[in-house]
């Protein structure tokens, strides 16, 4: 059963990669959705996707790329919607 996986990420997220690093990973696992950056300063991603490949997804966003620095990171599991047909950059 696909789930979603709703995650608002803060800290240093932005001009170090992050997106493009969701968006590799997540077509290394096969989970579709979305990321973008937010005015806050935050970034916004969006999986669906089988658990175990979320649960990986989400282990590897807590690391983030090379330069990121997270401070925090709002995680929100819900049912998927299936509207995503792959992983795109917002």
């Amino acid at each position: 059963m696909n789930m979603q996986l709703h995650l608002i990420i803060h800290g240093r997220v932005q001009g170090v990669g992050f997106r493009w690093r969701a968006k590799e990973e997540a077509e290394r696992l096969h989970v579709t959705g979305w990321a973008q950056n937010n005015a806050d300063s935050s970034i916004t991603i969006v999986a669906e996707g089988d658990e175990r490949s979320l649960k990986e997804f989400e282990t590897t966003m807590r690391r983030g790329p090379r330069f990121a620095q997270i401070e925090s990171m709002e995680v929100e599991r819900t049912q998927a919607s299936n509207r995503f047909p792959d992983f795109r950059i917002r």
